[in-house]
């Protein structure tokens, strides 16, 4: 399970020899339906970030990547196993959930408003 959660890392990070950046786990925690509105909200997500990577550092590596998967799984009051498997299924970023800036983004430059 471990090189699939690697892989997981990889894939939100944007390569493997990549670390994360704290937007990208924010949308590790999302993809893999972990925040909601009541244990675990965005800000949340973002001190967990805060607290686990190197001070001074604007990225967390694997390491502090599993670190906050553990703390995720202890705010979230469910085991980590569970925190895993929902990271593990999220697979990579899905940016087709409905983001209307991805919307018109990906309908290119020709299709602007006032073009």
């Amino acid at each position: 399970m471990e090189g699939r959660l690697f892989d997981v890392f990889a894939a939100f990070s944007g390569g493997i020899t990549s670390d994360m950046n704290g937007r990208a786990f924010v949308k590790c925690m999302r993809d893999a339906r972990l925040v909601d509105d009541d244990m675990l909200r965005p800000a949340d997500v973002d001190l967990i970030f805060a607290k686990h990577k190197a001070k001074g550092a604007r990225k967390i590596n694997f390491d502090e990547f599993c670190h906050c998967l553990a703390e995720v799984a202890m705010r979230k009051e469910i085991e980590m196993d569970i925190v895993v498997r929902l990271v593990c299924d999220a697979g990579a970023p899905d940016y087709e959930s409905g983001s209307a800036c991805h919307s018109v983004l990906s309908a290119g430059a020709g299709s602007r408003p006032g073009r």
